[in-house]
């Protein structure tokens, strides 16, 4: 059974927050870029066939998104989400040596 089951519930929280405003964000720029290159190749697009025309949106639209929109909404969230708690456990007791002895039982280094 687990003793502490709400420990890492604020980490869960933020990361939740921090997914749904960037899909939001995401799916808002996309429609704003597939909506503006249809108004502004209007002519040019309606005259290529259905596939052509959805694979030459999707590749400008997918470059654009990865190339710049993403990093730059990235950028925003880490700015403006607070940072998400420590939640590595913490080691109590001595601050590790220099040398360990993890592969040596007695402690003692070898002669080199």
């Amino acid at each position: 059974m687990d003793q502490h089951p709400d420990i890492d519930k604020p980490a869960r929280a933020g990361r939740w927050r921090a997914q749904v405003t960037m899909t939001i964000a995401a799916w808002l720029i996309a429609f704003l870029i597939v909506f503006a290159l249809s108004t502004f190749f209007k002519d040019q697009l309606a005259s290529l066939p259905l596939p052509l025309r959805a694979l030459v949106l999707s590749g400008i639209l997918v470059a654009l998104m990865v190339n710049l929109v993403m990093p730059l909404i990235s950028a925003a969230l880490v700015r403006r989400l607070p940072p998400l708690p420590d939640t590595r456990p913490v080691e109590r007791g001595s601050p590790p040596s220099e040398t360990s002895s993890i592969g040596n039982p007695s402690g003692v280094e070898p002669n080199q």
